[in-house]
């Protein structure tokens, strides 16, 4: 019989676990071979399944033992926040179309200005305004914003999930791919600057429930599987456009938690 201690460790053990291994040596028609006899296959502990596999044959004789051990427990899911209701975001509050690829990865961006969000302008409630746009001589239809994350391995993300405070409509572009736009936004063509939202949206209210200034009922989108496949390995950019249902609004706000 051949025995052995390993010493296994997860992501889940604070230090290592001591495993006795015994494997028995067999020979059947003049060749040896090893089969496991402690732990079991598939034995558990409190960290997980623990899966063992002895193999060595030799027609000629054993001339050496291969030992594999595979640890498997539970998967952890790890939730990262990218971007915040405050973060900074570039903007563009020029009343000029920025062009058909603003949203895209290849855009240079680099003489917008930038601000924290909430970015808008409220003749009301300028007071929970970080970032204030430009209206110009009359409030202007429509703006755009950009930032961007960094992901590790795209293929690790099962889920996302964004969080966006508006008013009135929205489109959000991931890499240069539309994943989601309000109600108000069907229809509308982005490509349109003077195009409008089709109907009013109060940047405090979701649904018709409305909160305070300082506490937004905000929606939640989550990405499809599709819409997950739009992610790269390295950095990632989001772009979101933001329209006016009227040249007379009185406010524009957007922010967004990703």
């Amino acid at each position: 019989s051949f025995s052995a201690t390993f010493g296994a460790t997860s992501d889940e053990d604070a230090s290592a676990d001591n495993l006795e291994v015994s494997c028995i040596i067999t020979e059947s028609s003049g060749e040896l071979s090893v089969s496991l006899i402690s732990p079991a296959n598939d034995s558990t502990d409190s960290d997980g399944n623990i899966a063992f596999a002895c193999e060595a044959t030799d027609s000629d004789g054993l001339e050496n033992i291969t030992l594999y051990g595979n640890w498997s427990g539970s998967v952890e899911e790890v939730y990262v926040d990218w971007l915040f209701n405050g973060s900074i975001w570039r903007y563009n509050d020029s009343d000029v179309w920025p062009g058909t690829d603003w949203n895209g990865t290849s855009y240079d961006d680099s003489e917008w200005p930038e601000g924290p969000g909430l970015l808008g302008y409220d003749t009301a409630a300028t007071e929970y305004i970080n970032t204030t746009l430009s209206i110009g001589s009359y409030p202007y239809v429509s703006y755009y914003f950009r930032n961007n994350f960094t992901v590790t391995d795209a293929s690790d993300v099962t889920q996302m999930n964004f969080t966006i405070d508006y008013d009135d409509g929205y489109v959000v572009f991931i890499n240069g791919y539309e994943v989601d736009r309000s109600s108000n936004m069907a229809g509308v063509n982005e490509t349109d600057h003077s195009d409008e939202a089709t109907a009013y949206h109060n940047w405090y209210c979701d649904g018709g429930t409305c909160g305070s200034g300082s506490s937004p009922q905000l929606p939640t989108y989550t990405l499809t599987s599709q819409e997950l496949g739009y992610l790269v390995d390295g950095t990632n950019y989001i772009a979101v456009l933001l329209k006016q249902s009227s040249t007379s609004s009185s406010d524009a706000a957007f922010a967004l938690a990703l």
